[in-house]
């Protein structure tokens, strides 16, 4: 599918210069993957607010999450799972808001984003618009043996990149 429109991509920017990458799969357990002069790592942060927290506790976190990776590992672009469809109101609000603060963090730092449906992510690991979860996260454990791909979040980041990747060719 062609990118939404709100995606920021930087035009001619061909899958050989891209050495340095970021991907996500936003939410209250968001899965990353980076991949830095083709070395891979990824990872999992988890933003459950206590019962203590302000409403924007958690997006404060991934804000300081986001920065903390972009600073250390800075990609030439940002990948992330698009979402149109949340089983719940609360998953939508919260989605939302991770999504703002990742393309105003991309916006400040001049680093392109671009968002991947989720049939794009699953049909790149699966060759199915509709994988269950459990066969992504073993998709991912075949291809990334050295990745601790212990969620889905971990794996949907993981081929979030790699069909971000393909997209570039």
């Amino acid at each position: 599918s062609p990118p939404h429109p709100r995606d920021r991509k930087r035009p001619g920017m061909e899958l050989a210069q891209m050495k340095n990458v970021l991907a996500l799969d936003l939410g209250s357990k968001c899965g990353w993957a980076s991949m830095h002069n083709g070395s891979v790592l990824s990872g999992l942060f988890q933003y459950k607010p206590s019962r203590f927290d302000g409403g924007g506790v958690r997006f404060v976190k991934f804000e300081t999450s986001l920065n903390n990776l972009l600073d250390v590992r800075t990609p030439q672009i940002v990948f992330f799972e698009r979402v149109h469809r949340h089983l719940g109101v609360a998953a939508a609000h919260c989605y939302a808001g991770y999504l703002a603060v990742l393309t105003a963090t991309c916006e400040k730092r001049g680093i392109p984003y671009q968002g991947l449906s989720v049939q794009e992510i699953k049909i790149a690991a699966t060759g199915k618009g509709n994988a269950p979860k459990d066969l992504m996260v073993a998709a991912a454990k075949a291809v990334w043996k050295d990745q601790a791909v212990e969620t889905d979040d971990v794996a949907d980041a993981l081929w979030c990149m790699h069909a971000g990747l393909k997209l570039h060719k």
